[in-house]
């Protein structure tokens, strides 16, 4: 069984939890490696991504808990991570130029 984390604040980690992952949702600061959902291994690394993502972003959220630090645990058996396809990204590959 492999695990993941995803570092976020409570209430994206609740609404996650509620209706699942969109791997089209945008982030208004954007992203460090382009459009999509991370995940790692290390709890620790994604609990620090969730302070930092909690501490930056304004919220007109009513219950200040809500923007705590949170990390939602994904888990996937080892067979089924195993069949899923790998894009391998090379240089030549890159457009710099897109729009992303």
């Amino acid at each position: 069984m492999y695990t993941f984390y995803h570092g976020c604040p409570e209430y994206a980690a609740h609404f996650i939890c509620l209706n699942g992952l969109g791997l089209n949702w945008g982030h208004s600061k954007g992203s460090d490696f382009g459009p999509g959902v991370y995940v790692g291994r290390n709890m620790l690394d994604a609990l620090r991504v969730a302070e930092k993502r909690a501490s930056s972003r304004p919220t007109n959220k009513p219950d200040d808990y809500q923007m705590r630090p949170a990390c939602v645990v994904f888990q996937c058996k080892k067979e089924e991570f195993d069949s899923f396809s790998i894009l391998q990204l090379q240089l030549n590959n890159i457009d710099p130029t897109a729009n992303r």
